[in-house]
């Protein structure tokens, strides 16, 4: 969005940096506020995925 008025020499590189970081708090928040749920759940792993690797120490 703020790439076009930086390609029209509108805005400097300096400023599109600005911007892109002052606009990026904002925006987080709302795409964590439309997933609210998903950030307040209890997150608990049923499955196994997340085991713990066995190492050379254990294996021996």
């Amino acid at each position: 969005m703020l790439f076009i008025p930086y390609w029209a020499g509108l805005l400097s590189g300096h400023a599109l940096m600005a911007a892109g970081h002052v606009l990026m708090l904002p925006l987080m928040a709302v795409a964590m506020l439309r997933r609210r749920d998903e950030y307040t759940q209890h997150h608990r792993h049923a499955h196994g995925s997340h085991a713990r690797p066995e190492t050379a120490n254990e294996a021996a």
